[in-house]
């Protein structure tokens, strides 16, 4: 009896193994299908995101220094219309006499083009050996670089006695400095300002510094230009340095301690006699002391200029990451809504679904690159830009 019940028993338990087989290996196949998409789809993405970085940052470099080119180009009109001695007082100024009183005053108008404010243009700097020709913006902060080379606020501006100092990108948005590495002595570095065009010669070979090495930015007791850059080439680890002397004499400086004063214009009628009395604003030394009395000693403390940091605008903004996960989420948004779309619409009608369902991504595809743009921008503000 038993022998003769036990095969069947064996008949019956085979099927269920064998489809509990197939079962297990249908899953291990739709997971490995899902991992597989999971992974191009990361791969793309990445891709994508190298192709912003090395080009898409490149045309919002290049529609900045238009914009910058244009108002640096209005900004040298405006300063010709200046007159001719006060202009020629600052670009050649005479040497200090013991005898000397005071400076002439300056217009405000002049002195707003002689301090820019940041991210306005403020120079033209021209590179002939590695072919650079970029307008400079004043500072050096991520949003700055990201419109081209940057003046660092702390230094002189260029032609000016000191140190002056601009910083750029090697290989975003734009990357002014890309073959800095190719400079070596004796070659020519010009930069245009409102007073004039100031040619300094690299003095030596480029060399490499540490982010924390700020004093290639101190004073030296000479006219020097430094140009600093990330080293080496797609990373920020290091800063690439060039030295450069200035050519000649140096442009004047805004006079120390100008103040905006109040100056009244006496307007007088045919007969001579005063009328109105117009206040007009312009810019003039204080070099006198304020007046002090017995009682009363007022004492000033001048603050410390701010140092320099080799890191500005090159290291990660963690201010971006609540727009980044908003993008990322609307990203996936846009993607999501697409594939659903694509299904829903290659399931109607007969025939030809895988076209009916590529017609679908081609025209979500606009929409999804605009937020993956937008998305992929602050990410890059989270990164070191180099």
């Amino acid at each position: 009896m038993i022998d003769t019940e036990e095969p069947p028993i064996a008949a019956e338990q085979a099927p269920d193994s064998s489809s509990r087989s197939r079962s297990l290996g249908s899953s291990v196949a739709a997971a490995l299908n899902v991992l597989g998409r999971v992974l191009i789809g990361s791969g793309v993405l990445v891709l994508l995101f190298v192709v912003y970085q090395l080009w898409g940052t490149n045309l919002q470099e290049r529609r900045s220094q238009s914009a910058a080119k244009a108002d640096f180009t209005e900004q040298l009109a405006q300063v010709d219309a200046f007159d001719d001695a006060l202009l020629e007082s600052l670009r050649n100024p005479p040497p200090s006499s013991p005898t000397a009183t005071t400076a002439p005053p300056l217009p405000t108008e002049l002195v707003s083009l002689l301090t820019p404010q940041p991210g306005e243009p403020m120079a033209l700097i021209r590179i002939p050996k590695i072919g650079v020709e970029k307008v400079v913006v004043q500072g050096v902060s991520t949003d700055d670089l990201k419109k081209g080379p940057g003046h660092y606020d702390e230094s002189p501006l260029p032609g000016q006695a000191g140190n002056a100092a601009i910083a750029g990108h090697r290989t975003t948005y734009g990357a002014p400095f890309h073959n800095l590495d190719q400079l070596v002595a004796g070659d020519e570095i010009a930069v245009t300002t409102v007073l004039g065009t100031a040619t300094y010669r690299v003095s030596q070979e480029p060399f490499v510094v540490t982010p924390d090495q700020v004093e290639v930015l101190d004073e030296f007791g000479d006219n020097r230009l430094t140009l600093t850059s990330c080293h080496p080439k797609y990373s920020a680890r290091e800063r690439l340095i060039v030295t450069a002397v200035l050519v000649g004499e140096p442009f004047g400086a805004l006079p120390e301690g100008a103040a905006p004063v109040q100056v009244e214009t006496v307007v007088t009628t045919p007969d001579g006699l005063p009328a109105t009395t117009v206040p007009s604003t312009t810019v003039a030394p204080t070099t006198e002391a304020p007046p002090t009395t017995e009682s009363t000693t007022t004492t000033t403390t001048a603050a410390a200029a701010p140092r320099a940091d080799l890191d500005q605008g090159l290291g990660g903004d963690s201010t971006a990451w609540p727009a980044v996960i908003g993008w990322g989420l609307v990203s996936a948004l846009v993607g999501a809504l697409a594939w659903v779309a694509a299904r829903w619409w290659s399931r109607r009608g007969e025939g030809r679904a895988r076209l009916r369902r590529w017609s679908v991504y081609a025209v979500a595809s606009p929409f999804f690159l605009v937020v993956l743009y937008m998305c992929f921008e602050n990410v890059d503000r989270l990164l070191p830009a180099y």
